[in-house]
């Protein structure tokens, strides 16, 4: 998911729920901060996309808690 104002509790309880959570840093992310369509359909896809391919790719903000 995409660094935000929500994403320190939605990371928590995705996290107790099992999953693995990835933060991404949306402004070092250059497909996300440079692309023309701006949409979070779009910006989700591309995200799933970079971290099954490599989850460095996404600057992960570690500490979210």
């Amino acid at each position: 998911m995409e660094a935000g104002g929500q994403s320190p509790w939605a990371a928590r309880i995705l996290t107790a729920l099992g999953h693995d959570v990835v933060v991404a840093n949306p402004s070092k992310v250059r497909l996300i901060a440079e692309a023309t369509l701006k949409n979070d359909t779009v910006d989700a896809t591309t995200l799933a996309r970079l971290v099954r391919a490599d989850r460095t790719l996404l600057a992960p903000i570690e500490r979210w808690s």
